[in-house]
């Protein structure tokens, strides 16, 4: 926009605050235009007796200013106000969705998570169901309309919950610190500190664990075999392991049960999102499951009414992960890290038992084909 005065002053603007400037005889400094939703704000500072007139003129270097991105801040209190991508990820306040239309079933040892602190990181709001799912009538009727899951290899998630279990527990002669839940090292639970502190008391899980097995997972994996004359005892006994005591059909087999999935009403859950979590790329340090997790955030942002600019420019100005906030991270996914780097390096899995725990996983598998390829019946175990 043009101002001219009657004494044929031209001064070029393009904010309130800046024709104001130019109203009082501040004057203007460069070339820059007003937008269009101002113009009420124009005709109320000029008014019908002004001596100024405003004429829209083109700014020879309009081509060469960008329009600022404005991201909407909602906060859990209620409040709502427009920032900048850069003001969005200072205020920590700013949450993006709608906490009650997404939930997240958080499942055990499959990456989740590392999901979970990326999804908070991001400023999305959800709830999230762990370590066991909640069934309630939100899932099927609403207003939870989208189901966030992991997913890992069965195999790898029962003997990586089989190992993390055992590595929690205190042994004989531990130096570590004994942990009592509510009582002492509150501030340092053994799920984030295991090298330094230890789940204490003879619980059965321990026993287990500990003394039945012998902190390995061979012998329960081979008398998981439908053939073993200890099928039904160990088949008891990996409901006592937490994070193995539910396997992902426990999770989600409602989704494809034609008994229960019939409830789910067109207020329910119509989207669901897996995220998996796949080997290492070759040649590369780099997870997938950090890409697997970036799709499903930008998903996240469109469901919530984020134009793809606004999601473009949040995307680019993320701030860079300073060394504090890289460790707090990395502390925060302990399932890969912690029980990787421990001196108590439990032994690998033999043929037999991968091969028991396969079979034995088998409603896992078909469930995994059926979700994400077809349900036509094949044999998933040869």
């Amino acid at each position: 926009w043009s101002i001219s005065t009657s004494a044929g002053n031209v001064s070029e603007v393009r904010n309130v605050s800046s024709l104001t400037s130019t109203l009082l005889g501040g004057g203007e400094k460069g070339h820059e235009e007003i937008d269009d939703d101002e113009e009420i704000a124009l005709d109320y500072f000029l008014g019908p007796d002004s001596k100024l007139t405003v004429n829209r003129t083109p700014i020879q270097n309009r081509t060469n200013v960008e329009k600022e991105i404005l991201i909407p801040c909602n906060t859990t209190k209620g409040s709502s106000t427009l920032v900048n991508a850069t003001q969005f990820w200072k205020r920590k306040a700013c949450k993006i969705g709608d906490a009650k239309s997404v939930q997240f079933f958080h499942l055990g040892k499959g990456g989740g998570g590392t999901i979970y602190f990326q999804l908070l990181d991001y400023h999305l709001v959800f709830e999230r169901s762990h370590p066991s799912p909640n069934f309630d009538s939100k899932l099927f009727k609403g207003p939870t309309t989208t189901l966030i899951f992991n997913i890992r290899d069965p195999v790898d998630r029962f003997v990586s919950a089989f190992n993390w279990r055992s590595l929690l527990y205190c042994r004989d002669g531990d130096k570590r610190k004994p942990y009592f839940k509510g009582k002492s090292n509150s501030r340092y639970p053994p799920y984030l500190y295991p090298d330094k502190v230890c789940l204490a008391g003879n619980k059965t899980e321990k026993i287990l664990l500990h003394e039945e097995y012998q902190s390995d997972p061979n012998p329960l994996g081979e008398a998981l075999c439908e053939d073993s004359p200890n099928f039904a005892y160990a088949s008891e006994k990996v409901k006592n392991i937490a994070h193995a005591r539910l396997s992902l059909n426990d999770w989600l087999s409602f989704l494809i049960d034609p008994d229960i999935y019939p409830a789910i009403t067109t207020t329910g859950i119509n989207k669901v999102m897996a995220i998996t979590t796949e080997p290492r790329v070759e040649n590369n340090n780099t997870s997938l499951l950090d890409w697997h997790t970036q799709q499903a955030i930008i998903e996240l942002y469109s469901d919530s009414g984020l134009s793809s600019d606004q999601i473009d420019d949040i995307m680019k100005h993320k701030p860079q992960v300073n060394a504090k906030s890289e460790k707090k991270s990395e502390m925060m996914t302990h399932s890969s890290i912690s029980s990787s780097t421990s001196k108590l390096t439990p032994p690998p899995l033999r043929t037999l038992g991968e091969c028991c725990l396969a079979r034995f996983f088998h409603d896992d598998y078909r469930l995994m084909k059926t979700m994400i390829l077809d349900d036509r019946e094949e044999n998933l175990t040869s």
